[in-house]
């Protein structure tokens, strides 16, 4: 079963996504803050490898993701 986890952006933290599937977990990190020029020129952010979803939360000071379970994949 795939889930996707979603940190939406609060205060200073720009927010990220990350997969999980089973044992395997993939988390994308931007590299830099966000902001309104970065929507506008479609900036790609570098990202960092997370190994599993407790260090994502603790990253995000203790913020849990919204999930979404995607079944019958």
């Amino acid at each position: 079963m795939l889930k996707v986890h979603v940190w939406q952006p609060s205060g200073n933290m720009v927010g990220h996504a990350s997969l999980s599937f089973g044992t395997n977990y993939v988390s994308f990190w931007p590299e830099d803050a966000a902001g309104k020029k970065d929507l506008k020129i479609k900036r790609s952010h570098p990202g960092s490898f997370i190994s599993d979803l407790n260090e994502d939360i603790e990253a995000e000071g203790n913020r849990y993701p919204t999930t979404i379970t995607l079944g019958h994949l």
